[in-house]
């Protein structure tokens, strides 16, 4: 069985990090919290986050790695007791 491992380097985590820090700058103007004038949300600054949303998405799908099958105990267990007979 393959596995699809989704793996978060430098490049995904800051991607993240920045399209959380838009969608939140954007819920802070729109309802005006900590003392912020109030702002609605425009199509262009919604179009930015989708945007960068977009990049966010297509990071993480080229970031995809497939792993190969993990082995068993019992797999694991007999190749280190073969592995001990054999040297000793």
């Amino acid at each position: 069985m393959v596995a699809i491992h989704w793996r978060v380097g430098a490049t995904s985590f800051i991607v993240c990090v920045i399209a959380g820090q838009l969608i939140t700058s954007l819920l802070l103007d729109y309802h005006g919290w900590m003392n912020l004038p109030e702002r609605e949300i425009s199509i262009r600054r919604m179009v930015g986050v989708i945007l960068v949303l977009v990049g966010m998405v297509t990071v993480q799908w080229f970031s995809l790695t497939v792993l190969p099958p993990h082995p068993s105990a019992t797999q694991v267990a007999t190749e280190t007791y073969e592995s001990a007979e054999s040297k000793g």
